[in-house]
Formats: structure tokens, sequence, C-alpha cells
């Protein structure tokens, strides 16, 4: 009898498996050289990543939650492999996918002057700025990200108190602080 028991627990037992196991796969995520604006319960900046075979298309997946493990640098894009992983049961306000860096393939810097569009004001929120500061003590993105706005800061400063939507083109300068090339009014 005794062993008829020990035979059903040693089953029961090997055939248990953690729920990494069964909501987990291994992917591989291009990551873009910037953050880019966003809404979800609040403003933030999210990574843009690209996964599988959408790696090199035009289309970019928001992530609203850090890569674990990954220290993330403005200005290079990534090659990582990952583990992405279903959480069972997930905030209310969080994400019920986690990623987390299990090797990273290759980190290259883009070029100097490499240009790219980020929303800086928006009517879908309120308040509807991601863009913060003045002229003279300057401005950042969500307090992250350092602006230099170089010739255009008297009209940055105007549009961002006067207009309903803005967006900037930038490019990078440092690894916290990118350049306003142009402003594009909507």
């Amino acid at each position: 009898m005794k062993n008829i028991i020990l035979i059903i627990v040693i089953i029961l037992l090997s055939s248990c498996t953690s729920d990494n196991d069964n909501n987990s796969i291994d992917v591989t995520l291009k990551i873009n050289h910037y953050k880019q604006t966003a809404i979800g319960v609040d403003k933030t900046l999210t990574l843009q990543i690209q996964e599988n075979n959408n790696i090199g298309s035009d289309s970019w997946i928001l992530l609203y939650s850090e890569i674990e493990g990954l220290n993330y640098e403005l200005g290079y894009i990534y090659e990582i492999n990952a583990r992405k992983e279903t959480i069972s049961n997930p905030p209310i306000d969080g994400s019920s996918i986690r990623y987390v860096l299990t090797d990273i393939i290759s980190k290259v810097q883009v070029e100097n002057g490499t240009s790219f569009e980020l929303d800086l004001k928006t009517v879908s929120f309120n308040p509807p700025n991601f863009a913060y500061g003045n002229i003279t003590e300057g401005f950042t993105i969500l307090n992250e990200i350092n602006i230099d706005c170089n010739t255009v800061c008297n009209e940055f400063s105007l549009a961002l108190e006067n207009e309903n939507s803005l967006k900037g083109i930038f490019s990078h300068v440092s690894s916290n602080t990118i350049k306003l090339e142009s402003l594009i009014i909507e």
C-alpha cells in the first residue's frame, strides 16, 4: 500500500510544473534608439520594440514596462534575447506580459544627427504636456530627458503655452539629452 501511495505522489509531483515553464517563451527583440511619449495610467516614456518576425519592419510596439535586467541607454539600438512571461494575475493597471533579459546580441549607437519624432503635447490627456520647463531653467521630457532647444527655445516655449497639439523632431546629443531640431504644430 505504501508503494502505491509513493508512486501516486511521485506521479503527481513530476506532472507539476511552475507557471513560468507553462507561460513563457524565448523571443528575440529589437529595441529602438529612443523612448516614445505615451499615455497609460499616466503620461510615460515607453520602449519601442519589435519581436521575432517583426524585426526590421516599420511597425514598433510600445512597451509600457521595462525589460527586467536591461539597463537601457538612449541613443542605442539593441537586439536582445528575452524570456516573455505571461503574468497570470496582473495588476489592474499593469501589463499581463513581462520580458526578462537573457542575452544582449548587439548594442549599436546611432549616428549623431539621427532624427526622430516625439509627441510633446496632446489634447488626449489633462494636463496635456509631455514637455516641462522654461527658457531660463531648461526643458525636459517628463523630467527624465533633457531637451536642448537650440535656436527654437522661444518658439517652443510659446507653442507649449498656446497650442493644443505639438510634436518635435529631435536628434541625439548625449545619454540623457536630446536636441530639438524643429516643431510640428498640428
